[in-house]
């Protein structure tokens, strides 16, 4: 490898980083996958590239991401429910439909607007579970809260 210096050019070996030596890399441990607990050697080198190979295949790695859910934090934390005041939160799109109805009643929106190309960029930041709103089933939303207003 060629190393720039100054204004000359060295074939000096870059040293910043060394990897260990065989003697030292004999008398390193075997890594073992914290979540499978397979045991895996590392290189002669000392390198451990089979560890990341290993994780991103790693069935029991790839269960335990998926279950993990998103947390939300209310701005004003109830004290008796939690210490923390830290909740999951799941993601209802049947409370989105609601909103966006009562949205387009109140403000008097077209039923086309949750359609619009802006809308929907907003929703998708928002949340990346959300799904598009079709001008038919905001009509249906409409009814249905209209009619539950009316009785209540």
């Amino acid at each position: 490898m060629a190393v720039i210096e100054g204004n000359e050019i060295s074939n000096a070996r870059d040293t910043t980083y060394e990897r260990p030596n065989p003697e030292e890399a004999e008398c390193l441990d075997d890594i073992e996958c914290n979540h499978c607990k397979i045991k895996l050697a590392k290189n002669k080198d000392g390198t451990t590239i089979q560890y990341k190979m290993h994780l991103d295949r790693c069935v029991k790695r790839q269960v335990s991401l998926n279950r993990q859910g998103n947390l939300f934090l209310p701005p004003q934390a109830p004290r008796s429910d939690s210490a923390s005041g830290i909740y999951t939160w799941t993601y209802d799109q049947a409370k989105i439909k609601e909103v966006v109805s009562h949205m387009i009643m109140i403000h008097e929106f077209l039923l086309a607007f949750a359609k619009y190309e802006l809308f929907i960029l907003f929703m998708k930041s928002a949340s990346a579970h959300y799904v598009r709103i079709f001008r038919a089933i905001t009509k249906v939303d409409c009814w249905t809260s209209y009619e539950v207003e009316k009785k209540g």
